[in-house]
């Protein structure tokens, strides 16, 4: 990614059901972050999660993308309603994360940090991840997962995650689970 971050601006991922992103960064200095990976919500219902579709905001000069929205569907008032509501459990990243420089690699890292550091933060990332599915108190986060959760979002690379939350490679390697 990093040879051609001036060619792909953004990278879509599926199949996890959640909703979610992966910051990329550069492999000669890791504190560059180069490129953020979107992994997007499913609109198939999952593992008890709401389902969804994100919309991208992009930049039509510079092609980079500016903010992430995702609609998702209250499943359960769809099926008492007998109809659904694609914007019951909106989900605008500038707006809700407070972000300042729209969802840039720099920015979208520095969410993953204050994620780390914020049990409340993390607890609306959780939250948001099965597009509010249930009850926002049910993702009561402890300091031990907020931290984990910012280690994945901030890097997509396995070591450095580990490195983020304290496991060395000599540990992680030796670790059957």
């Amino acid at each position: 990614m990093e040879r051609y971050q001036h060619i792909v601006r953004m990278q879509f991922y599926g199949h996890t059901h959640d909703q979610y992103y992966s910051v990329t960064n550069s492999i000669t200095n890791p504190d560059k972050h180069i490129h953020v990976s979107q992994i997007g919500p499913s609109v198939t219902t999952s593992n008890d999660k709401n389902p969804a579709y994100g919309y991208m905001e992009m930049d039509s000069e510079f092609l980079v993308p500016l903010n992430y929205e995702m609609y998702a569907m209250n499943i359960t008032e769809a099926n008492i309603n007998d109809k659904p509501d694609w914007s019951s459990n909106y989900i605008n990243y500038v707006k809700d994360y407070n972000l300042t420089d729209y969802v840039s690699p720099n920015e979208m890292h520095a969410l993953a940090e204050r994620v780390g550091n914020d049990t409340t933060l993390a607890q609306l990332f959780n939250w948001d991840m099965p597009r509010k599915k249930g009850n926002f108190d049910e993702y009561k986060t402890t300091a031990k997962a907020a931290k984990e959760l910012g280690c994945m979002l901030a890097t997509s690379e396995t070591f450095e995650a580990n490195a983020c939350n304290g496991v060395s490679d000599t540990d992680w390697k030796k670790d059957p689970s």
